[in-house]
């Protein structure tokens, strides 16, 4: 199994036999990037702005992530996982202390006292956003094509827009559900009231 992008769907898809499941269009290992970047470009229009800081309900996929609006649905960048080098704090004890302890049982009780603080660099995966501001939002689509577990939804193809507290679902008309959980609700929801105001939008935020 591997991920892999469907141009048709515009999204990324974890498949076992090379199929896209929603639309069971053959997924390439190999395409040409321009060209899907520059389809992407023509389907989602200009990019509007961010709505925020999200979490996706989904397996294997990268699930961290920024969500988009753009002049005809939304887009879902994910965070990139890079290496970064943390700083540990440990205690430990000398092995000449370990041993009398082992020796003379009353020691145990002493070991804490004597114990050694030091700093180990330790390397970690993190989430990391990619940066875009300004004119650079405009070339969030050129990166559906770049960045696993991106995916485009234009607002046509959503059914209803529901809020269940904690978590937004955008149901679309084929496909499965998207189960977005924001990290700063409060925000996130005045973003998507918004939202709600637009026409393209109206429908499926009403229709709940």
């Amino acid at each position: 199994m591997s991920a892999r992008l469907c141009q048709q769907c515009c999204q990324w898809i974890w498949s076992r036999d090379g199929l896209c499941p929603d639309c069971q269009d053959l997924l390439p290992e190999s395409y040409d990037v321009e060209k899907i970047a520059q389809r992407a470009r023509g389907l989602t229009g200009a990019v509007l702005r961010p709505i925020g800081h999200v979490k996706l309900k989904r397996k294997k996929l990268p699930t961290d992530g920024v969500l988009y609006v753009t002049e005809t649905g939304l887009f879902f960048l994910p965070h990139r996982m890079v290496l970064a080098t943390k700083y540990v704090e440990e205690q430990s004890t000398s092995l000449l202390w370990r041993i009398a302890a082992t020796i003379w049982m009353p020691l145990w009780f002493l070991l804490p006292l004597v114990r050694r603080k030091r700093v180990r660099a330790k390397v970690v995966q993190e989430a990391s956003p990619i940066q875009l501001n300004g004119s650079d939002l405009q070339l969030l689509p050129d990166l559906l094509p770049r960045v696993p577990g991106a995916f485009f939804i234009a607002a046509r193809e959503v059914a209803v827009v529901r809020d269940r507290r904690r978590q937004w679902i955008v149901e679309r008309f084929a496909g499965p559900n998207v189960v977005i959980e924001p990290v700063s609700p409060d925000a996130f929801r005045k973003q998507l009231a918004e939202l709600g105001k637009i026409d393209l939008w109206r429908m499926a935020f009403g229709a709940d």
